[in-house]
């Protein structure tokens, strides 16, 4: 659960005016904005309203600021131009804040930097730190931990240059919050209280709620439940006197927990409702997601599954739309509880591994290392400054220090004694360490001798893999039998792992030519052994049993399955389609198991059917159909499995979706099968990037 972290953006919008009086002000600036004669009070009074308005109208005003502050840009008049860089900054700024709200963080990072560009051009140390600050902040939330510490330990550097209190605790309050989410709670306090004790001296009340939040935060991470309740209780007393709906909110949200590691469900749900409510009100995405995965949490341990799952899917949904891997960890990980509890074993699964992709991502130890490094710098940065003050200091008194020297000589005869002393101890010492040395060194020794011995078993598992390998793809459809039925086709198959679940597989009957392309259950090598499962059962089908309908076939590997692996209550076995050329009658026929077929004509999809169960044990054990496609010269005929539409990847980490795999494969029929197995591997992994794999990926394409 995230506990209370605040962007400082802009100084203005901390102080929090009255409904009416607030009005009044925008009412006296927007006539100033429309009637006033100098460009300079117009612009000033539309930055003055885009910092006190609602959150929905922040990016108007400050748009209209902008374009007035480039037009003024042109003036001769140096102080105009200046005034209109300083404005250009803050309306940069509330337009990046405005963005952050939405939800769109990659435009938000891009608007605080050209805020950031100007304000270094101007030379505006407070606003460089704000700036700073402002993608520290989002950096962070993107888990992008090194360079979010970064920016906080240099715009508090430009705070400090500033004197400006407020920033300055901003600054070390985020500092401390990460290192609150690396683990380390008392560095995190002691960042947590320096900023307290600044936000006091400088009467920061928001600032000072924000602080006890944190501070409260570190108590509950150390168990004192009791101090942790006073504390937010504290917070809460002070956000609700200055009408902080935001810190309120995250107040609710934090005694709701509380509230629930006391066993206290109705009481945590009341807190969890009422901060849900604020947060949707105020159009807080990032804060919605974290209350409705709250909420599903509790009626998980209610058992309402129908209640959970829907917030659980809407927390989901609204974090990976964010793009923050914070925010996926947990809503997966609940989605994986729910998923499991209703015996759905594959999307539980399939959670259960983004879980731990984002937990990874949030928790490596080069995160650590990185976090320990810029404190170093930092500190060393400070310490380099103080000695440069330290030598200036002492040239002043050097005629001093000459007089203390003839003292000084007596007392070199007593440390004489003192130095053979230490001597002697270092000659021990030394053979001390020796010793140690050649124990270590033998340790070593067997440590490596050890690694040997893994890195050869390793080599072992891996070979042996290999061999399946060569054992799978020699029962894949062969290329010889696939150009002899099909003179044109393209095949993209892309194993998660060495071996596949994912396989296409194809056999001639007489005058007929089957192809299937199928999904077994999981991947890797337990789907391995199951896709050898599943073309043995077909081939035995066909070949033996002399079973000629697609449909007939996938009843037959159904009951197969169920005798083999089922027994035990397993749903193991697969998905996929089969498709029967039959030569003799010019028709093409097929059976399909939740995939869908795709025909492509004239750039349009002609929708085909599926039906939808597995084959395998499962809740329907109706017949299979039998369907026809009536298929005509120059149409494109697709087989998948779900691995690409299921990738996650792109510039918000979501998957890639069937709708926009078929919108592909529609632009590209018109091109040679070769051309398109060529531009769907590129775009897969360009969608992919440096996200991993997540399942097999198999496409078959075929010009009829």
């Amino acid at each position: 659960m995230k506990i209370g972290h605040y962007l400082f953006v802009l100084f203005s919008l901390l102080f929090v005016l009255s409904t009416s009086a607030q009005n009044g002000t925008i009412d006296s600036l927007l006539k100033i904005s429309e009637t006033a004669k100098e460009d300079t009070s117009r612009l000033n009074a539309l930055i003055e309203i885009s910092n006190i308005c609602e959150e929905a109208d922040i990016k108007l005003y400050s748009e209209k600021a902008y374009k007035l502050s480039q037009k003024l840009l042109s003036n001769p008049d140096k102080k105009i131009k200046e005034l209109a860089k300083r404005r250009m900054a803050d309306a940069c700024n509330n337009i990046g804040f405005a963005f952050q709200t939405e939800g769109e963080i990659t435009s938000a990072i891009n608007y605080y930097k050209k805020s950031l560009e100007v304000r270094k051009e101007i030379g505006d140390n407070y606003g460089i730190g704000e700036s700073l600050n402002n993608i520290g902040y989002l950096l962070e939330q993107k888990g992008n931990i090194p360079d979010a510490l970064e920016n906080y330990h240099e715009s508090l550097k430009h705070y400090e240059l500033a004197k400006n209190k407020r920033g300055m605790a901003y600054a070390l309050n985020n500092i401390g919050f990460i290192y609150q989410k690396q683990g380390d709670h008392s560095k995190a306090l002691e960042y947590y209280l320096k900023s307290k004790k600044l936000r006091e001296e400088a009467n920061d009340k928001h600032g000072i709620s924000q602080s006890l939040t944190n501070i409260a935060a570190i108590y509950k991470l150390q168990k004192n439940y009791k101090e942790a309740l006073k504390t937010h209780l504290q917070s809460l007393e002070i956000q609700k006197e200055i009408n902080d709906k935001s810190g309120i909110s995250n107040s609710y949200n934090n005694i709701g927990f509380l509230y629930e590691n006391d066993n206290d469900l109705t009481n945590a749900l009341l807190y969890y409702q009422k901060s849900l409510e604020i947060r949707e009100e105020l159009g807080e995405k990032k804060g919605t997601a974290n209350s409705l995965n709250n909420i599903g949490r509790l009626y998980l341990l209610k058992n309402d599954m129908k209640k959970a799952l829907d917030c659980a899917s809407r927390s989901h949904a609204l974090s990976t739309s964010l793009g923050f891997p914070e925010n996926i960890r947990n809503s997966s990980k609940l989605l994986a509880s729910i998923y499991k509890k209703q015996g759905k074993y594959k999307e539980s699964t399939e959670m259960l591994e983004l879980f731990f992709k984002m937990h990874d991502s949030l928790n490596n130890e080069s995160i650590r290392k990185n976090t320990a490094k810029q404190q170093l710098q930092y500190e060393f940065g400070k310490k380099a400054i103080a000695d440069s003050v330290k030598h200036a200091e002492s040239e002043k008194v050097k005629d001093a220090q000459i007089q203390l020297q003839e003292g000084q000589i007596k007392s070199d005869r007593n440390k004489r004694w003192g130095l053979f002393g230490g001597l002697f101890l270092v000659i021990v010492f030394a053979v001390f360490m020796y010793n140690r040395v050649k124990i270590t060194q033998r340790q070593k020794k067997i440590i490596e001798v050890q690694k040997e011995i893994v890195v050869e078993k390793q080599k072992e598992i891996v070979d042996s893999i290999n061999y399946a390998k060569r054992i799978q793809y020699t029962l894949l459809a062969h290329q010889d039998l696939l150009k002899q039925h099909l003179p044109e086709y393209f095949i993209m198959f892309q194993p998660k792992d060495i071996v596949s679940g994912d396989f296409y597989w194809a056999t001639q009957k007489e005058d007929m030519f089957f192809l299937a392309v199928c999904d077994s259950t999981g991947h890797g090598v337990p789907g391995a052994f199951m896709s050898l499962l599943n073309i043995s059962f077909m081939n035995e089908a066909i070949t033996e049993k002399n079973i000629l309908e697609p449909n007939k076939i996938f009843d037959y590997v159904r009951e197969r399955l169920i005798e083999s692996v089922s027994k035990d209550g397993a749903q193991d076995g697969m998905e996929g389609i089969l498709i029967c050329f039959d030569k003799k009658n010019n028709s093409i026929t097929y059976a399909s198991s939740q995939n869908v077929p795709v025909l492509v004509r004239n750039k349009e999809i002609i929708k085909l059917q599926a039906d939808k169960m597995p084959i395998g044990k499962g809740i329907l054990s109706d017949p299979f159909k039998l369907y026809a496609i009536d298929a005509q010269k120059d149409d494109m005929l697709y087989l998948y499995t779900d691995g690409f539409a299921d990738q996650f990847g792109g510039p918000k980490g979501k998957k890639f979706k069937y709708n926009q795999l078929n919108s592909m494969l529609i632009e590209q029929a018109t091109l040679q099968p070769d051309e398109q197995k060529e531009m769907i591997t590129s775009t897969f992994g360009k969608w992919k990037g440096g996200m991993e794999q997540v399942d097999d990926v198999c496409i078959i394409g075929i010009r009829l």
